[in-house]
């Protein structure tokens, strides 16, 4: 036997155990807002109901938190990386946070503008300057 048939034979057993092990040994790797693990356990053959009460289980033990996630996300982006708002938000929309909690992380003050302050500097900066030193200072 392969190693998808005995995934497949896993599944058709007990699929509520195997997507809370495959949920559970993602998050182990890092962090993952619902909408990754979702994509996973529907990836991994688990169907839509058992991986949405999967996640719900996960949600009421704290291990799923989308707010937490994003909160994380952003801080070590902008720590690390220094990469501004507006691709942070890109990065969590593409991992599954809705709109709304997005929203309510950046009225919170957690995505601050600190990440995209060196720019602002060199903006005011090079605004004094000649448009011909701005161009020659970009390139």
């Amino acid at each position: 036997m392969s190693n998808s048939e005995l995934l497949e034979e896993e599944v058709a057993s007990d699929p509520y155990q195997v997507g809370t092990t495959i949920a559970l040994t993602a998050l182990g790797r890092r962090a993952k807002s619902r909408g990754e693990l979702l994509a996973l356990l529907k990836k991994r053959g688990i169907a839509e109901e058992v991986a949405n009460a999967v996640l719900f289980r996960l949600q009421e033990q704290g291990f799923v938190n989308d707010y937490e996630f994003a909160r994380y996300w952003s801080e070590s982006r902008q720590r690390t990386k220094k990469v501004s708002r507006r691709i942070i938000i890109g990065e969590l929309r593409s991992k599954g946070v809705s709109s709304a909690l997005l929203r309510e992380v950046r009225e919170r003050g957690r995505l601050s503008k600190a990440s995209w302050s060196p720019f602002k500097t060199w903006l005011l900066w090079s605004y004094r300057l000649s448009r011909h030193a701005r161009v020659g200072n970009l390139l």
